[in-house]
């Protein structure tokens, strides 16, 4: 079963399972532009599921943008038989299951596939044979240069089997798959990598290639959601700090200052927004970095099994040529003490001071020992070579195609979650830019287009005009008169030398040579011109400032000028 530790290393399964629970009686679809969550991230080896056929679902309606077409092979990619038991009232019982690539599609657009709830598994049984490859007769336990693959009747001696560790490993990554066969073309697959020579190591740089292009895109969406941050609220800052400085300095602006200040609205709201994309860049980011991780712990795990199986098969076979090396030794040992029992001239040993002639006792006793020897070599060999041809049966049938199958799971976990977390990214930059594009130009009339088409010159122009004229007086567009200087009464008295005001009006009728009064005549003509009409003129009294100058104009005998100044007094009369 699945480790807790482990469960907790990868969250974007976590989150599917999540996702599950909300609908825990019946698969659920989804319409419309599919929602992005850090939840929907694919994976293959997580689940199983009952066997039953997929759900027709409907179509997807997108509102504005095309549904994210994420429709891709659901090859199931099974690696070895198991069977698996149910616990609870029928565990004797087995169940069929089958594994589905979690949002996979059945090649049909836009309908996408969740699997049902899951089912509990109690206990799992592994039979470490891989399903579909026989074992081939027609080598013996001799061919050490081939595969070694031996026959059944010739096994002696102790199975050589995989640790304790590696099946607590091995049931951590697939405790949960479905049992069945795997594909043609992954079967094919395997099979080819088996006979390579380097076929491990070809499979771990091919996922070592895999998780570089994660990495890669890892830190261009690191990089690309920090430019977008700083842009929005640069965005954000600028349109806060320019609309504050307007209203201080315009705060009676018209419809411009009306549409400019809502333009600048919808320069914040696209810059909330990409900092909302910005935020979707780094979780899709943060995802992708997840898949990153699992998939390395994923290849470590495997490199460092195959790397021990690996070294297990190369102690076997050093044992195998230390006892076929012995085994040799002491049979030619056994040979050369025949031949010496049978006084073979070749082997018959030299005579001399210290090599004396050995008697027959001694030979027989000589040719007995070294036949036990090579007899007990010989066992050994036998042993070693059987337990070595296992080793290599098990390698090359169990446990490479079992570490090469679930490292190309690996890869093609990894290369589906990528394409996944690139298409999520293309939807979240797709809403972007149709969220710019709404607040640039819409229905309500609330785009730059539209807040631009509000000015109008002619009632601006207007409304500053009558705002301005308040603030100022009226210019008088007549002409300038003329303003004669205002002398003393005594230098009008020299230079005037018929003064009336201060003079009797008798020794003025005298001096006049007239009958009545010049400025009775003159004060009568105004009155009868300018006063009929006019009430009160003789019950109020007139201004000083007008009495003083009509009195200089008449001193100086400016009668001309002296209806127009009674002119402009009834006026001011009038006005009182």
């Amino acid at each position: 079963m699945l480790s807790d530790r482990h469960k907790d290393t990868l969250p974007h399964r976590r989150l599917i399972r999540r996702l599950l629970q909300q609908t825990p009686k019946s698969p659920f679809s989804i319409s419309g532009p599919i929602p992005i969550a850090p939840s929907a991230t694919t994976t293959k080896s997580l689940f199983q599921l009952t066997s039953q056929s997929p759900p027709q679902l409907p179509a997807a309606d997108s509102f504005r943008l095309p549904p994210l077409d994420l429709s891709f092979s659901t090859s199931t990619y099974s690696k070895y038989s198991k069977t698996s038991t149910v616990a609870a009232a029928d565990r004797n019982s087995s169940v069929p299951r089958r594994r589905v690539s979690i949002g996979a599609t059945f090649k049909s657009s836009n309908r996408i596939y969740c699997p049902p709830p899951l089912v509990p598994v109690a206990e799992v049984t592994y039979n470490y044979s891989l399903g579909g490859v026989a074992m081939s007769p027609s080598r013996d336990h001799g061919d050490m240069n081939g595969h070694g693959h031996g026959h059944d009747s010739d096994r002696v001696g102790d199975r050589y089997s995989e640790s304790t560790d590696d099946r607590t490993m091995f049931e951590e990554r697939g405790s949960t798959e479905g049992a069945g066969e795997m594909d043609t073309e992954t079967r094919e697959l395997v099979m080819y990598l088996t006979d390579l020579d380097c076929g491990l190591q070809c499979l771990l740089d091919k996922v070592k290639q895999d998780m570089h292009q994660v990495k890669d895109a890892v830190l261009f969406l690191k990089k690309r959601a920090a430019i977008e941050e700083e842009y929005a609220r640069a965005m954000i800052k600028l349109s806060q700090m320019t609309a504050e400085t307007f209203d201080k300095t315009h705060p009676k602006s018209g419809t411009y200052g009306d549409a400019w200040t809502s333009m600048l609205k919808v320069h914040e709201t696209v810059g909330e927004q990409r900092l909302k994309f910005a935020a979707d860049i780094l979780e899709v980011s943060d995802d992708m970095n997840l898949l990153f991780k699992d998939t390395e712990r994923s290849r470590k795990q495997m490199k460092e099994t195959g790397m021990k199986h690996e070294k297990n098969l190369q102690d076997a076979e050093i044992a195998l040529d230390k006892a076929k090396s012995k085994y040799e030794m002491h049979s030619e040992e056994w040979e050369r003490s025949i031949l010496q029992k049978n006084n073979d001239p070749l082997h018959r040993p030299k005579k001399g001071l210290f090599n004396q002639a050995k008697t027959p006792q001694q030979l027989e006793r000589q040719e007995e020992d070294a036949r036990m020897k090579a007899a007990i070599s010989n066992e050994n060999y036998k042993s070693q070579l059987a337990a070595t041809n296992q080793a290599r049966h098990d390698y090359f049938h169990s446990h490479l195609p079992k570490i090469l199958s679930i490292l190309k799971e690996t890869g093609d976990e990894c290369a589906v979650a990528l394409r996944y977390h690139l298409s999520r990214y293309a939807y979240v930059f797709e809403q972007a830019v149709v969220a710019d594009g709404y607040a640039l130009d819409n229905d309500d009339g609330g785009g730059l287009r539209s807040l631009a088409e509000r000015i109008n010159k002619d009632v601006d122009l207007k409304d500053f005009v009558k705002s301005y004229g308040g603030r100022v007086g009226r210019v008088q567009g007549g002409e300038i008169p003329y303003r004669e200087y205002n002398m003393s009464s005594t230098a009008q008295t020299v230079i005037n030398a018929r003064p009336l005001f201060g003079i009797d009006l008798g020794h003025q009728m005298e001096r006049d040579n007239e009958e009545i009064p010049t400025i009775l005549i003159k004060c009568a003509q105004a009155v009868e011109q300018y006063g009929m009409t006019t009430q009160g003129i003789y019950r109020i009294s007139g201004t000083n400032t007008q009495i003083q100058k009509l009195r200089g104009l008449i001193d100086r005998g400016m009668f001309c000028f002296f209806q127009s100044v009674c002119l402009n007094a009834r006026n001011s009369f009038l006005a009182c």
